[in-house]
């Protein structure tokens, strides 16, 4: 492992994991050490390929202790179990938005990661920002891995915008964005 990187896997590669893994290596302070997802033959080949470990299983992944950091970009519907188990395992993790499907599955991650001194990261996406070099689709995965290991500051850290109407969007509707 190269030092001062921050060790880094995906949990669900295929759909907008696929981004998750681009933007992980085009981190220079990341280095991606594994994928999960639960289709075996699609994972053992992106790994292959990647030069990373492959698991079919988050358990798996964290029981092997290979890094300090996820992006979970499973189907929402997973998130309850993932989320929780990489927080009590000591990890920071950065999830697709929404951050939970059930107000107590929030509640229980905010927790996990308040007790332990881990951070959350919500990845919201910015449609509604003119193109332009800070308007990539995950520059916002550079922000909180930098924040995170510099700082300890989370990504709502009033540098970000929290709603969509302070984005410039509807306004109205709170997105659930930020960190513990």
């Amino acid at each position: 492992m190269s030092a001062g990187k921050l060790r880094y896997a995906v949990i669900g590669i295929q759909g907008i994991g696929r981004y998750h893994v681009r933007t992980s290596q085009e981190q220079p302070q990341v280095e991606l050490v594994a994928l999960v997802d639960v289709d075996a033959a699609t994972v053992r080949r992106q790994a292959a390929e990647l030069g990373v470990q492959p698991f079919t299983d988050h358990r798996d992944l964290l029981a092997a202790g290979l890094v300090d950091a996820v992006s979970i970009a499973t189907p929402h519907r997973h998130l309850a179990p993932i989320g929780p188990d990489c927080l009590a395992a000591g990890l920071h993790i950065l999830v697709e938005k929404p951050f939970a499907t059930r107000i107590s599955d929030a509640r229980t991650m905010n927790e996990l990661a308040k007790q332990r001194g881990l951070q959350i990261g919500v990845a919201y996406q910015y449609r509604t920002l003119p193109p332009g070099p800070g308007s990539k689709r995950f520059w916002i995965v550079a922000h909180w891995v930098s924040y995170s290991r510099a700082s300890g500051v989370g990504l709502n850290s009033g540098r970000m915008p929290t709603t969509p109407a302070a984005r410039g969007g509807p306004p109205g509707r709170r997105a659930v964005a930020g960190s513990c």
